[in-house]
């Protein structure tokens, strides 16, 4: 029997709906299809669904956004974040951008990332070790004056790499200062100890007579002491008990523009003080291992030495921890 739909007038897979009145029939279209017979493909592109200058590529009742980079979901709404990675370091600060971002680099750091951390070279440094002895390696200031050390093994595993102290009144070093070391305002001084558990000077400015600023193991502890230039001492700086026979990265800094002291123990702040705006007594040559008036001989080693005229931050203190 004939009717209006024997033709299959209906295209794309439509159903085809008898309209026997009429003698007609209506096509119901598939999803994605539209006209009389379904013959046309509705474009869902039409409507430019995708966002942010994404391409759109029609299919049958859908669609696809292909996006631009920097961007992502399905209309290409999303922004990707390029700073949920944390690509930028020592402190910096991450600025998402399109397809990229943008470090803002704290103090002294720089390069894309703030991997670069620019340090100003000390005005001495002193390795303590078998290449260089007693001598400032970068020139500056005149050779140290050995006595009763020997050579021993550094914290790099150098058969050679330190000084041994004995803990004794003739075992010292002592580092002329004929003004070069004599920096009055800010400064950093860092170094690598080893303590056999006697305490003494590991950079005592004035090898005797009055106190000048120094930096001790003390009580089984790091201390360091800042002094004013009239020998008045300030507060000083702790840290707690240490443990003997391993390598420490200590050191000391102080900023004369904010009055900051700072004490370092394996390239970490332990102790912070504000001890004020002042001119310190770095003046007299300074020993390591023995204040001759006093009777605490430091035994132990002593390697790569480094004096900075300027307070060096966090970042700065780790990257120098090798140097020498």
């Amino acid at each position: 029997m004939s009717t209006p739909c024997s033709n299959e007038p209906c295209m794309n897979g439509a159903h085809c709906v008898a309209k026997y009145e009429d003698n007609d029939y209506q096509c119901s279209c598939a999803p994605g299809y539209t006209g009389h017979h379904c013959q046309i493909d509705v474009d869902e592109c039409s409507s430019s669904p995708c966002l942010n200058s994404g391409s759109c590529s029609d299919h049958i009742n859908s669609y696809t956004c292909n996006c631009l980079a920097g961007f992502t979901g399905i209309n290409c709404e999303t922004n990707i974040n390029e700073c949920l990675s944390q690509p930028c370091l020592n402190g910096g600060t991450c600025v998402d951008g399109i397809n990229m971002f943008r470090c803002n680099c704290i103090q002294h750091t720089a390069g894309l990332s703030c991997a670069t951390i620019n340090v100003t070279d000390p005005i001495a440094l002193y390795p303590l070790n078998a290449t260089y002895t007693s001598k400032d390696s970068t020139g500056n200031q005149p050779d140290g004056i050995t006595s009763n050390v020997q050579f021993a093994v550094g914290p790099d595993g150098n058969s050679q790499g330190s000084y041994q102290f004995f803990g004794v009144v003739s075992s010292y070093v002592e580092l002329p200062n004929n003004g070069g070391l004599d920096i009055m305002h800010s400064m950093t001084l860092v170094m690598w100890v080893y303590s056999e558990g006697t305490d003494g000077p590991l950079f005592n400015y004035r090898p005797s007579g009055n106190w000048a600023t120094h930096f001790w193991v003390n009580g089984g502890q790091f201390f360091t002491r800042f002094v004013k230039r009239n020998y008045e001492f300030l507060d000083p700086l702790i840290s707690s008990v240490i443990t003997t026979k391993r390598w420490y990265y200590v050191g000391m800094s102080y900023d004369y523009n904010t009055g900051l002291a700072r004490l370092w123990v394996d390239g970490v702040e332990v102790h912070q003080l504000n001890v004020g705006i002042y001119t310190l007594a770095t003046v007299g040559n300074v020993r390591i291992g023995v204040k001759s008036d006093d009777n605490r001989y430091f035994k132990g080693r002593v390697s790569k030495v480094q004096v900075y005229n300027v307070a060096l931050t966090l970042e700065q203190v780790q990257a120098v921890k090798y140097r020498g």
